[in-house]
């Protein structure tokens, strides 16, 4: 049996054992929900647009030691009159391609964060945990995008989709600004980059309009 919930009620949509569809409601559980495994997936088709924000300034973030060393590289503003779907990070970047200890990890990479408007960092300034927004429980809102390939030459990379349902959209405000950090960690370990590109992707309204 399969079921498609009806929002802000107990009753659902269901299969019944011959296939039939009929409507229910959910008894079977003390907080009204059918189980997840009874649940439909629905998949909406809906028309979007790629928004994009692109950096061609170089900046180059050097570590000395096992503290991190960070920098802003460059960022873009959030208006929540638009429905944003998801983020998405692309960079240009090279380490110092050379690793003593190679199978040790890559200990150059890049974040993406949220930092209020009015506190937002300067182009290449070096960053620290207190100038990123925090949540409701004082967590610094910032997340791993990709770390750089150990190479010598400059590497394209894309980063993983940030998604409605990531921790990024539950924290952001209008206002707020969705920033690329640049990272380092341990002696010697760079992260130079030479571009760099926030891909946003919107719901489009009025489609017909």
């Amino acid at each position: 049996m399969y079921r498609i919930l009806k929002a802000g009620s107990e009753s659902c949509w269901q299969t019944s054992e011959s296939n039939a569809v009929d409507i229910a409601t959910v008894a079977d559980k003390s907080d009204g929900r059918p189980r997840v495994d009874q649940l439909y997936q629905l998949i909406l088709s809906v028309p979007v647009q790629s928004v994009t924000t692109n950096s061609v300034d170089t900046i180059s973030v050097t570590a000395d030691d096992s503290n991190i060393a960070k920098k802003f590289y460059f960022g873009s503003g959030v208006d929540l009159k638009k429905t944003y779907v998801s983020v998405q990070l692309t960079t240009d970047a090279r380490d110092q391609g050379w690793a003593d200890e190679p199978d040790q990890g890559l200990w150059s990479w890049f974040e993406i964060a949220i930092f209020k408007s009015k506190s937002a960092p300067a182009k290449g300034s070096v960053l620290h945990s207190d100038s990123i927004k925090k949540d409701s429980t004082g967590n610094t809102l910032t997340w791993l995008s990709h770390r750089v390939a150990l190479s010598s030459e400059y590497t394209e990379q894309t980063g993983p989709v940030f998604g409605k349902d990531h921790e990024l959209w539950k924290n952001i405000e209008t206002g707020d600004i969705v920033g690329v950090l640049a990272c380092a960690q341990y002696a010697s370990w760079e992260c130079d980059v030479r571009s760099g590109s926030l891909k946003f992707l919107e719901l489009v309204a009025n489609v017909n309009a």
